[in-house]
């Protein structure tokens, strides 16, 4: 399943690639993108119950979500 996620805070490519990273290392994230520019994140997960710790990965790296993107 994919999930677009409003994320701010993102300033730059950097802060794209840090979340990148970090989500990637959850088990059964399978895609991850991200743009600072329309405060975005794009997750591909193998299923629902992992968007709980992909929003609080982001979190806890000084993110904030605001909520989910319309497709």
């Amino acid at each position: 399943m994919q999930v677009k996620l409003h994320v701010q805070k993102m300033v730059c490519e950097g802060c794209e690639n840090r979340l990148i990273n970090a989500l990637k290392e959850i088990k059964g994230v399978e895609k991850v993108t991200a743009n600072y520019q329309i405060e975005e994140v794009v997750v591909q997960l193998k299923n629902k119950e992992l968007l709980e710790k992909v929003i609080k990965k982001i979190e806890d790296l000084d993110f904030l979500v605001v909520g989910e993107k319309d497709e």
